[in-house]
């Protein structure tokens, strides 16, 4: 290994050491600031978990996310936008959609 290569790899170690520590630091500025750690997300509820409740809060949100992102998508047809954009869009609603049916599928389930 000559003298380039043993500089490159140093400097890659000291590159990952100054992201550690900035990770570090910027975790004991938030506990200074905060008082504690700021909590993971936490992960989303199956469908089976969710009582009715939840089911309502999930189905309403999906609705209006839904309607949101009809509206950008009229906007953006109108305009002639990003047909990447547009395709994700159009992609994202018919998740959403999806999503509310097994949830309305769920929430039937629970009816009896």
């Amino acid at each position: 290994m000559d003298k380039s290569e043993a500089l490159i790899s140093l400097y890659n170690d000291i590159k990952s050491h100054t992201a550690d520590a900035a990770v570090l630091y910027d975790k004991i500025e938030y506990v200074k600031s905060h008082g504690q750690l700021p909590e993971g997300k936490k992960a989303p509820l199956s469908t089976s978990e969710m009582d009715l409740a939840q089911i309502n809060d999930r189905v309403r949100s999906i609705n209006n996310v839904t309607s949101k992102t009809k509206k950008k998508l009229e906007i953006a047809k109108a305009k002639g936008a990003n047909p990447d954009k547009v395709l994700e869009w159009e992609l994202k609603i018919e998740e959403l959609l999806l999503e509310r049916e097994t949830l309305y599928k769920r929430k039937r389930e629970l009816n009896g």
